[in-house]
């Protein structure tokens, strides 16, 4: 019997199978589980960071907007204490000005009270006196009384606007003064009634001047000038106006008319006298040539029409003002058949050829500073006349065509060969010429149309060269032919001093005519008090003329003047660094005022120092020079290493004068005009400090080592190997100081003979 089969399945087979796929089902599930899990963990967690970063960024918004509202709350704090500090300023100001008026006006009644008594008193003692003398007459007239001071200082009412009656009474004083022509005893009378209505606008520490008040009191103003007029000219000057003992003495003068000069002067609507000073203090003007400027000033006025004076003014005053040795000499031409123009002839030239318009501008409307670079031209009216046959440029262009119209001459540059007979323009116009002549011909026959022109000068890579500086539109001053040179200067025509081409260069349109009206009648000023002994005083006006223009060389050189001067109280220290501070600040727009800083600098802020102190001085000194404008103004610098170059040859120091030359040595070895200046400067340096043998052959063997690796070259431009021997002699030189005399002789041969060879090959 058979086995019946069960059906159930077995364990191995079914079981495991079901039991696999159970667990394969839990294990994906736990997968998932964790997947979500994990998932959800992640985006909660990014979640997390993006709030917190969220509130981050929120915190610090609140925060910035909270320094921000903090910042502008403190910035508009601080505007409104600056408002209150300006605003009590301003009325402390005010209230110091209505006391000076106050002041003023309450001496001005008690002198006119203390006047009105005095005469008074004195009708009162007439009249006593008639009723006691006899009726009878005396049998002699008595001689009239000599002015007395009372006769000048106790009738004029100076302070406060000029009425009628303090016309009059001004009028009567100066109508005195001519008639007695005591100048002397004038300005030493009159005097001390100016400084005493000066003070009154000085305030009451006597340093802020209220140029308001002083402008409005032109009584006041008039004394001033007239007395500086006295002061300076003499009363042996003004005499010869008004009083000539020889009826010669001025062509064409008389008493009656010298007087009249001077009635005009003072009195005329145009301000002769006031304009006259104005730019006498602004051109810096010697007080020695005074005399002969106002009786040049007369010669003028005599030779010119009554209704032309006025308008012909400042081309007058210009005349006047170009200093006696200009004036008199015979200019550049050689022998010339025909004595030059004289001023009077001179100014006569141009105002005639203004009026029939035959010039390039309007020399009425110029200021005495532009025309003072017209007048100066030293010609034959010979000359004058060949320029307006010959020649016929525009404004623009003359100073360009005339200066290429001469055909360069290179036998003159390389030989020294002179053409010329006369040194006409003709004659350089035919033969040719160099820089020089040039530069001559261009600026003069600028001149010659009405044209400011200046004929400049400097050093350069390439050697000395003359170029043009000319005011050829009607707002600016521009060089011409200068090929890229910062080295220029010219001479002012009225005080002969020396300035750098860009006093010139940087002046603009938007100088206004008139803009340094102030800045002369407070340095008028000053001078007047500092001439009659008030000091402080005169430090007083000179204080206010540098705060109020900053930038102007005059104002502070006037002001360094006034401070050293001795007698009055003494100056602080700390005035004299605020002084050397600002002229630093304000030397960016004017590189002269450098000069004036290293004066204050050397007098007296380290006058005293021991020498570690004052290297460190001159030092930080010249940093702040070259970042001034030090490549610009070169010879500022070279100036300044001067300074610091003396100090240490006094104290015989040469490894400081061999570190300070080596130094700046290398530096300008691409700037030949420089290096050469540099080197002359150690040379002569060392030999102050006693240099021995050995100190000459060291600084020898480092300036020829700079020279042959940097200076050197191979030749080609003449001037450029002209200006490369010069150094090279120099460096021939030390190898002589060091007795050295075989390499010195060879390296000054070996200079001449290149010289020789670039002579031959053009």
């Amino acid at each position: 019997m058979a086995q019946k089969r069960s059906t159930r399945p077995s364990s191995s087979s079914s079981r495991p199978k079901k039991k696999s796929g159970g667990n394969g089902g839990i294990i994906i599930l736990l997968l998932l589980i964790l997947a979500v899990g994990g998932g959800c963990y992640y985006y909660y967690t990014e979640q997390e960071k993006e709030r917190i970063r969220l509130e981050k960024e929120a915190k610090a918004r609140e925060a910035a907007r909270a320094e921000k509202a903090r910042k502008a709350k403190e910035e508009a704090e601080r505007r409104a204490r600056e408002k209150a500090e300006q605003e009590r300023l301003k009325a402390e100001e005010e209230a110091r000005r209505k006391a000076a008026e106050e002041e003023a006006r309450r001496k001005a009644e008690e002198e006119e009270a203390r006047r009105r008594a005095e005469e008074e008193e004195a009708r009162r003692r007439r009249e006593q006196e008639q009723q006691e003398e006899p009726d009878e007459e005396p049998d002699e007239p008595e001689p009239p009384a000599e002015p007395e001071k009372g006769d000048y200082d106790d009738s004029v009412d100076l302070t406060g606007t000029v009425s009628r009656e303090d016309r009059e009474k001004f009028a009567a004083m100066l109508e005195n003064l001519l008639k007695e022509g005591n100048y002397d005893e004038f300005s030493k009378a009159f005097t001390q009634k100016t400084v005493e209505a000066v003070r009154g606008l000085l305030g009451g520490s006597g340093e802020k001047l209220n140029y308001h008040a002083y402008r409005s009191s032109r009584n006041l103003m008039n004394s001033v000038e007239l007395c500086t007029l006295i002061n300076y000219a003499g009363e042996s000057g003004l005499r010869a106006i008004t009083h000539p003992e020889d009826a010669t003495a001025i062509k064409g003068g008389s008493p009656e008319k010298g007087r009249e000069f001077i009635r005009w002067l003072v009195n005329d609507r145009s301000r002769p006298l006031h304009a006259f000073i104005q730019n006498y203090m602004l051109q810096e003007g010697r007080p020695q040539n005074t005399a002969w400027s106002i009786q040049m000033l007369y010669k003028i006025w005599l030779a010119t029409p009554e209704r032309e004076r006025s308008k012909y003014l400042n081309l007058a005053i210009a005349c006047s003002l170009v200093n006696p040795g200009t004036a008199q000499s015979n200019g550049s031409m050689r022998n010339p058949k025909t004595p030059v123009l004289s001023m009077p002839e001179v100014f006569e030239y141009f105002r005639l050829r203004d009026s029939k318009r035959k010039l390039l501008t309007d020399v009425k409307k110029m200021s005495v500073a532009k025309l003072l670079f017209v007048v100066d031209a030293r010609l034959t009216r010979s000359e004058f006349e060949w320029v307006e046959k010959n020649l016929s440029y525009d404004r623009p262009s003359w100073a360009s065509k005339a200066y290429n119209s001469i055909r360069y001459l290179m036998e003159r540059a390389k030989n020294g060969k002179d053409p010329y007979t006369h040194y006409t323009f003709a004659e350089i116009r035919k033969e040719g010429g160099v820089c020089r002549d040039q530069a001559y011909f261009s600026a003069n026959t600028a001149k010659v149309m009405g044209i400011p022109a200046v004929y400049a000068v400097g050093d350069g890579d390439r050697g000395p060269h003359a170029w043009v500086v000319s005011h050829d539109t009607d707002t600016q001053w521009n060089q011409t032919n200068s090929y890229g040179y910062k080295t220029g200067t010219y001479a002012n025509p009225c005080s002969g001093r020396w300035h750098h081409e860009s006093m010139l260069l940087l002046q603009t349109k938007k100088e206004k005519p008139g803009q340094y009206d102030g800045a002369a009648d407070c340095i008028a000023l000053s001078r007047f008090l500092l001439s009659n002994g008030n000091v402080d005083e005169a430090r007083g006006a000179a204080r206010y003329v540098a705060g109020a223009f900053p930038t102007l060389t005059a104002a502070w050189s006037n002001l360094v003047e006034m401070l050293g001067q001795k007698g009055g109280s003494e100056v602080e220290m700390s005035e004299w660094r605020r002084i050397y501070n600002s002229l630093g600040v304000q030397s960016r727009k004017n590189t002269e005022l450098t000069d004036i800083a290293a004066e204050v600098e050397d007098k007296y802020i380290i006058s005293d120092r021991s020498a570690t102190g004052k290297k460190q001085a001159m030092d930080r000194s010249l940093r702040q020079l070259r970042r001034n404008g030090g490549e610009e103004r070169s010879d500022l610098v070279v100036e300044a290493i001067g300074r610091q170059a003396s100090m240490l040859a006094e104290n015989k120091d040469i490894r400081g004068l061999y570190n300070l030359y080596r130094k700046e040595l290398k530096g300008y070895t691409k700037r030949g005009d420089v290096f050469g200046q540099l080197l002359g400067q150690c040379i002569k340096s060392y030999e102050t400090a006693g240099a021995t043998k050995r100190d000459w052959a060291q600084l020898a063997k480092e300036v020829e080592k700079l020279f042959e690796k940097e200076i050197r070259s191979g030749g080609g431009d003449y001037f450029k190997l002209t200006k490369e021997v010069s150094i090279q002699k120099q460096v021939a030189q030390l190898y002589a100081n060091a007795e050295n005399a075989k390499k010195a002789t060879k390296i000054a041969t070996d200079a001449d003979e290149r010289l020789k060879n670039a002579k031959k090959s053009e």
